[in-house]
């Protein structure tokens, strides 16, 4: 079974290496993860930039702040 993860993100630089940690630490990883960058204004974009240079599995889409529904659309 695959199992994919999907990540809409705006401006959580506060929280996302824990989050990432976290993936990172399951028992059972993620075969995939997308992230969506919601129009971040933060350093958000650079932390996932490090983490997926360092994870083959992470893909990141950005976005232009187009909302929470049409983020997670964009990840499926």
């Amino acid at each position: 079974m695959k199992v994919s993860m999907i990540m809409g993100i705006k401006d959580e630089e506060k929280y996302l290496r824990e989050t990432l940690a976290s993936i990172v630490e399951q028992t059972r990883k993620p075969d995939e993860c997308v992230v969506i960058l919601d129009g971040c204004t933060d350093n958000s974009g650079a932390i996932l930039d490090s983490f997926a240079n360092d994870l083959k599995i992470v893909k990141i889409v950005h976005e232009n702040n187009r909302g929470l529904i049409e983020t997670y659309n964009e990840g499926l």
